[in-house]
């Protein structure tokens, strides 16, 4: 169950990303926040994604202060897709 809630929120926080232009700051920050969130939480395990997730977040933080990358955009929206879908699996 909470896999498929977590998954939700990766999905939602791609969208987010992908749509970084016109999304507002704050909601980048929070998308941030969850993914820094969860991935030193499960990061302490030493999952490798979890690091992954983690840097996605700090990424998201560039993103709000309007630094961005298309390459690197495009591999966190794909990255966080493929974690969503693999959930719901």
């Amino acid at each position: 169950m909470i896999i498929k809630i977590m998954g939700g929120i990766d999905l939602a926080a791609s969208i987010i990303l992908f749509f970084n232009g016109v999304m507002p700051e704050k909601l980048l920050g929070y998308v941030a926040s969850y993914l820094i969130g969860k991935g030193v939480l499960f990061g302490m395990s030493g999952d490798i994604a979890s690091y992954i997730d983690a840097g996605v977040g700090v990424y998201a933080i560039f993103l709000s202060f309007g630094i961005s990358s298309t390459l690197l955009t495009t591999l966190a929206t794909i990255y966080l897709l493929q974690k969503a879908v693999i959930s719901f699996f």
